[in-house]
């Protein structure tokens, strides 16, 4: 599925920038040759508000669940973009036009899915998301080039998982049987008989 994202993301990417800007998917610490643009994936976590809940059960024609599917999965895959170019007002103009195309963009195209994202579920693109600052420092921004500006870019694609086929075999004959409880079988105590006299 990652390979899939990566090959869908650059696709999208090369529609929007000018043919000689080559798209890496390496950390921007290693540059290319310039013109280049890297799209870096630093985070991969499940995305619980976008999942459905429950599974849903495969029926043969005689009604038989034959197989179980789970629920599908939705992740979200955060993006680091940077741009390198001879002058940085040539790395804004390209980190720009992903900008631009991205604000009118709320999924990838379907004719760049392939593999596990051509589920029917569309994959959602945000750029610059809102969301809370990550520590200087640490994980994707330690690997920011100083002085280098970078685009934050988050995919939310859908997982649908393989169902399941290995069911417990359904029972060729069911035996029922009726005991009566003890209780049921102990007599009652009778009340003695009243005679009324005249």
């Amino acid at each position: 599925m990652i390979a899939d994202l990566d090959t869908a993301l650059e696709r999208w990417l090369a529609r929007m920038l000018p043919q000689e800007v080559a798209i890496v998917l390496d950390p921007p610490a290693t540059p290319g040759p310039a013109p280049v643009v890297h799209a870096w994936l630093y985070a991969i976590r499940e995305d619980p508000d976008g999942a459905p809940a429950g599974g849903s059960s495969v029926r043969n024609d005689d009604g038989r669940v034959v197989a179980r599917l789970p629920a599908p999965r939705r992740y979200r895959f955060d993006y680091l973009l940077t741009a390198w170019a001879q002058t940085a007002r040539r790395e804004h103009e390209l980190l720009g036009q992903v900008l631009v195309a991205a604000a009118s963009t709320l999924a990838l195209p379907p004719e760049y899915l392939d593999g596990r994202l051509a589920n029917g579920y569309p994959v959602v693109v945000r750029c610059a998301p809102q969301g809370p600052d990550r520590p200087v420092g640490t994980g994707w921004w330690a690997a920011r080039p100083a002085a280098h500006t970078a685009l934050a870019l988050t995919v939310l694609a859908t997982l649908v998982p393989e169902a399941d086929a290995e069911l417990a075999p359904s029972p060729r004959r069911v035996a029922l049987r009726s005991q009566q409880s003890p209780a049921a079988t102990t007599p009652r105590p009778q009340r003695p008989a009243v005679i009324e006299g005249p």
